[in-house]
């Protein structure tokens, strides 16, 4: 069921299954020099040492936007092997380190939940570094430290089940032992490597349209407002907010025809002459989905997934790797050209 966004609910609490902590994370993000980011050469640099990137987001248009999160354990390693590769593009890597990932699931593509959590955090102080989705799940990046204080602030607008799991991951005495006494998760990563990767299934829907809207940071609750006070919006394919470190967000979504129709007719005139911002619609994209499983687990899944587009000559404009998702958009005419040439990688048993 869609969740209503008229003022008088917001009181009513939503409703969620669970939320999530990870273990902490580091986050890396490029800021491009005189040449070029070697995107292709980074993600074969992280495949052949065996580093695992557990979350992933690129926009190819907008290099400074690209996040790397992996391990905090791995990331000397990592900055040992970039540095070398950064010198040489004359760029640098801007790091923010013991980073948390906070899943909220399931969001059921609804943009009430999206919005009215987006406008909650806004509302709280919480650093907010960037939001993205998977299948089911939001995934809002923030300090670690901070992820408490996250959840605190969600709880005030949404409600979990009796009962629900806990939001940290509960070590057993195993764990404890093998950890020596941290109780930090034990690693699960798949250390071996498959030519042919194996997956629950992919999905290929064409005719969708993206919605991009940059804005300063403190605005971010405005904008959300603008899109809840709307009450109309049904569903939302993929979205990301990134760029909240140079103090300016930019907001990505993909929408069905209707939904753009609708941000087109209302959305974007009360987003200019409320807040003056422009919204940016591209037409005649395609989203390419691939689930799991674990490819937040594996190392070289993004790498295969963008060598194989790679050796097909087949461009794309964004890649969100987050949980057990994949999401690839491109242009529609390019979507099957795509799904066969990934089929050379990624197989439903």
């Amino acid at each position: 069921m869609v969740a209503q966004l008229s003022d008088k609910d917001a009181p009513l609490k939503l409703s969620l299954d669970g939320i999530k902590f990870s273990e902490p994370q580091t986050r890396v993000t490029i800021k491009p020099g005189e040449k070029s980011i070697g995107i292709t050469t980074l993600l074969d640099l992280v495949f052949r040492n065996r580093i695992n990137l557990s979350q992933l987001y690129m926009r190819i248009a907008s290099p400074e936007l690209h996040e790397y999160f992996l391990d905090e354990k791995d990331y000397l390693r990592f900055a040992h092997l970039l540095n070398p590769e950064l010198e040489e593009w004359n760029a640098c890597s801007i790091v923010a380190t013991s980073v948390g990932k906070t899943m909220l699931f399931p969001h059921g593509s609804d943009p009430g939940i999206l919005f009215s959590a987006l406008k909650q955090l806004a509302g709280s102080g919480v650093p907010i570094h960037s939001v993205c989705s998977s299948l089911s799940a939001l995934c809002v990046i923030t300090n670690y430290q901070s992820m408490d204080e996250l959840a605190e602030s969600l709880l005030e607008l949404f409600e979990l089940p009796a009962g629900h799991s806990p939001f940290r991951y509960q070590p057993s005495e195993l764990d404890r032992q093998l950890s020596g006494g941290t109780g930090r998760k034990i690693e699960t990563r798949a250390k071996y490597w498959e030519p042919i990767i194996k997956i629950y299934g992919t999905s290929l829907e064409t005719g969708l349209e993206s919605i991009r809207i940059r804005f300063a940071r403190e605005q971010l609750e405005s904008v959300c407002f603008q899109f809840m006070k709307s009450g109309k919006m049904d569903f939302f394919k993929m979205m990301s907010l990134n760029g909240g470190d140079s103090g300016t967000y930019e907001l990505f979504l993909v929408l069905r025809a209707m939904e753009a129709k609708f941000v087109r007719k209302y959305i974007a005139p009360a987003l200019n002459h409320n807040l003056q911002l422009e919204v940016e619609i591209q037409s005649g994209l395609a989203v390419l989905h691939l689930h799991g499983p674990h490819f937040q687990d594996r190392y070289g899944v993004a790498n295969s997934l963008v060598d194989a587009l790679a050796t097909a000559d087949i461009a794309f404009d964004s890649l969100n790797c987050s949980g057990t998702s994949i999401y690839l958009v491109l242009n529609e005419n390019l979507g099957s050209c795509a799904q066969k040439a990934l089929e050379k990688v990624f197989v439903v048993p």
